[in-house]
């Protein structure tokens, strides 16, 4: 087997790291596109809990209101279907949820 010149090895090792770095940078750009995604979306939400509280009848003296709670969730998910509302209790259980349904 013939051994490769200097300047096509060389060449290869260019080649090989030229393509190691793209991947990380691909890698590294996706992830820090999905991150500042994430952050946007929190950022645009950030005052959904305190509006739901002050407005929303969600409670009576007989305990949750079911019928409420499905609405507001309806609601929610109809203006904006990417956010995930929970409804938890004091223990920080889930009670409810609009969550899209797993796949």
């Amino acid at each position: 087997m013939k051994r490769l010149p200097l300047a096509q090895r060389l060449s290869l090792a260019f080649a090989a790291l030229l393509l190691a770095c793209s991947a990380a940078s691909v890698a590294l750009q996706i992830h820090s596109s999905m991150r500042h995604e994430q952050a946007l979306a929190q950022q645009l939400s950030i005052g959904l809990a305190g509006h739901i509280a002050g407005t929303a009848q969600l409670m009576d003296r007989d305990g949750w209101r079911p019928d409420s709670i499905c609405a507001l969730f309806d609601n929610l998910m109809a203006v904006n279907p990417s956010v995930e509302v929970y409804l938890l209790d004091n223990d920080g259980r889930i009670v409810g949820n609009a969550a899209p349904p797993a796949i």
